[in-house]
Formats: structure tokens, C-alpha cells, sequence
């Protein structure tokens, strides 16, 4: 009788599940437990729920349970994708050995990144050489990336999946300067690192033999460091494409501070494009809102929430330096009110003032040659000059 119930509420809770109704799902299948405590469907199904709403204690606690009622490769993989998420990632790995010593050949991909996750990319590679996986074959071209990159830097946040998967140029990588904005709600762009990061820009230009003929960049946010990098290149910046068109430009270096998501770069370029003129992008900070793609700007400095002090409008963007703060979790920072300063001669003369006294980036040259060694896809790389001329 008791069995019967318990099959009831799990019918329940799948009906549940197919009319979306999660929570009332979650309650079914466990009353389930509750009235058959060795029936694994529920336990399964409820850990299904649980992981996909990101409850990962409670998933796993549910797939021990299944498996030790009734185990089975699909339960298996569940409970190694969980512990993955956890960062069990032994414990994961020898659920995914034996779900493809049963011979679900399709768990591979898997093992292989939990393999990478371990920093033991010999095996990796060897896993990945023998998937079909379309995915494997990401994988093993980010290889060279994740053997130098990876094994000292979290692999998870944004700025680490654009490095080893993105087409982008990450012009904040491997910095001995300040630019590892992770674990932060956002990040306050100083002179110093638009500076660390424009000097890069001219060390990829200069090797990559890079022409512009105009700057473009306009408005509160993004005019003053676009006149600063026309200054810097001795070319003209315009406000309007139009004006760039009438004065003859062809190759336009658009240059903005923060860029949110892919979205507003598509924006920005698509009236230069239109234009008919070719388009390179440098974003100081670019706010990402999805995977890598090839939609976003071909360099960036910052890669997360970030913000520059002369255009300060969201509540967690109020950041200030603070030299006499002793808080060990937020050192060296205040909180202000949000503030727009639309004085750009007075904000050009700070970054120019800022950048001046920040400290030498010794690692320009290692992040350019970064990129042409173990990242030859980028995008950035497809501008070339246009002619014989040009190229001497």
C-alpha cells in the first residue's frame, strides 16, 4: 500500500514537471521519499531539480542516495556533473571512468574536462583526441592556452573562457598590474589601467603593422579616452562618421571605456561599417553578456563590470581610491555618491595626468607574443595593411 502511494506522488511530481510547476514537483517527489524511502526514481527526479536550480548540496545528497538504491550511467552522470559544480572533481572523474567502462563512450567530453579542471592536460588531450564530440575540438585547440594560462588562474569567470575560447584580444591579460577584477561587483578603471592597457594596444599595432586614419568615439563616456588615444596616435578624431567619410578616412579605430555586452559593440560599429569604412574596436572594460563570440569588440582591457571615475551612475560603480582604508575585504576603496563629469577637457587632463604617473607594464611584450604564439585566431589579427606600400 504504502509502495503504491509513494508511485503516486512520483506520477504526481513528473505531471508537476511537465506542466513547469516545480515547486509543487519538488513537493510530490518528496513525499514520495517520505512514503517509499527506497524508491530511487524520486530521488533522481528530485535531484534532477534541484541541480538544475543550482541547490547542488542537496542534488548530490539525492544522487547518492539513487545510486546506492539503483545505480545506472545516466544516474552516474548526474552525480559527476554535480560534484563537478562542487569541485569534487575526483570524486567526479571516477563516476565518469565508470560510466564509460560500461561503455557510454559519450561521457569522454566530460572526463576530459574534469581532467582539465585537475591540471592533468596529458590525459586530457588524450581523452579529447579520442571523442566526436564537436566540442573536443574547442577543447583541444584551447589546449596550449589552458597548459599556460590555466594552471595558475580560475578557469570559470569570464576574462579566463574569453582568453581560452574567445576570438577577442584580451589586452588585461597576465598583468603584473592590477588587472584581475575577479570576486568584485565591479571595477573601478583607473589611469593606471587604461594606461597598462593602451600600451599593449601600441605594442599589438606596432608588431601587427596596424594603420589607422581616424579615431572615432563620442559622448561623456567614451569621447575623453578616444581623444586620448588620437592624441597618443598624432591622427585625427572625429564625432560623427559623416566627418569621418568627408575628411577621407577608411580605416577608423573606434575606442570606447566600457562597452555593455555584445549588443551596444553591434550598435557602435554598425553605422562605421554601413559607412563603408573598416572598423577595429578597443574597449577599456567590456561588460560580456553570453559566450565568446565574434559580436563583441576585437580588444579589450577589462573583461567584467566596470566602470571609469568620471562616469560613475550605478549604485555598485561608487568606488574611490582610499589609501587610509584598512578594510581587508574592500582595501584601498570607498564608496561616493554616482556622478557624470561632462567637462571631457578637464577628464582628458586626468587620465593623461594618471597615466603618467602609473607604474611601467613589464608584461606588454609577453601578453602580444601571448597571442601569436597560442591564440592565432583572434579577430584582431585579420586587420592588415592594404597595400604593398604600407606593409614596407
Amino acid at each position: 500500500m504504502t509502495v503504491n502511494l509513494a508511485w503516486r506522488q512520483y506520477e504526481r511530481g513528473r505531471a508537476f514537471e511537465l506542466q513547469q510547476r516545480m515547486d509543487d514537483a519538488v513537493g510530490a517527489y518528496r513525499q514520495a521519499i517520505a512514503l517509499g524511502p527506497d524508491f530511487p526514481e524520486a530521488y533522481f527526479a528530485l535531484g534532477r531539480i534541484q541541480a538544475n536550480r543550482g541547490h547542488n548540496a542537496e542534488a548530490l545528497a539525492m544522487f547518492d542516495r539513487a545510486v546506492a538504491l539503483q545505480p545506472s550511467a545516466e544516474l552516474l552522470e548526474w552525480r559527476a556533473f554535480v560534484n563537478g559544480r562542487l569541485k569534487r572533481y575526483e570524486a567526479a572523474l571516477a563516476d565518469y571512468e565508470q560510466v564509460l567502462a560500461g561503455g557510454e563512450t559519450h561521457a569522454r567530453i566530460n572526463l576530459a574536462r574534469i581532467l582539465l579542471a585537475l591540471g592533468r592536460y596529458d590525459e586530457a588531450e588524450q581523452a579529447l583526441r579520442s571523442c566526436t564530440d564537436d566540442a573536443a575540438a574547442v577543447l583541444l585547440e584551447a589546449m596550449p592556452r589552458y597548459r599556460e594560462y590555466a594552471s595558475a588562474e580560475a578557469t570559470e569567470d569570464g576574462r579566463a573562457i574569453r582568453y581560452l575560447f574567445g576570438r577577442t584580444v584580451l589586452l588585461g591579460t597576465l598583468s603584473d598590474g592590477g588587472m584581475r577584477p575577479r570576486n568584485v561587483g565591479g571595477w573601478l578603471l583607473t589611469g593606471a589601467h587604461l594606461n597598462i592597457t593602451w600600451q599593449r594596444f601600441r605594442v599589438m599595432a606596432k608588431v601587427r603593422r596596424w594603420q589607422f586614419d581616424a579615431v572615432l568615439g563620442t559622448g561623456v563616456l567614451n569621447g575623453p579616452v578616444a581623444a586620448w588615444a588620437a592624441i597618443d596616435l598624432g591622427i585625427p578624431r572625429h564625432e560623427t562618421v559623416a566627418e569621418a567619410v568627408s575628411a577621407g578616412a577608411q580605416r577608423v579605430l573606434l575606442v570606447s571605456a566600457v562597452v555593455d555586452g555584445a549588443k551596444q559593440h553591434i550598435q557602435l560599429t554598425k553605422p562605421i561599417k554601413d559607412a563603408g569604412l573598416s572598423c577595429m574596436h578597443l574597449a577599456f572594460g567590456f561588460v560580456p553578456d553570453g559566450q565568446p563570440a565574434s559580436d563583441e569588440p576585437e580588444l579589450v582591457g577589462v573583461v567584467g563590470r566596470a566602470y571609469v571615475s568620471w562616469y560613475r551612475v550605478a549604485e555598485h560603480s561608487r568606488l574611490e581610491r582610499d589609501p587610509e582604508s584598512t578594510d581587508a575585504r574592500w582595501p584601498g576603496w570607498r564608496l561616493q555618491i554616482p556622478f557624470v563629469d561632462p567637462n571631457r577637457p578637464r577628464v582628458l587632463v586626468r587620465i593623461a595626468s594618471e597615466a603618467a604617473e602609473a607604474p611601467p607594464d613589464r608584461q606588454r611584450r609577453k601578453v602580444v607574443d601571448y597571442y601569436h604564439l597560442h591564440h592565432p585566431q583572434v579577430r584582431a589579427f585579420e586587420w592588415e595593411p592594404r597595400s604593398d606600400e604600407e606593409r614596407a
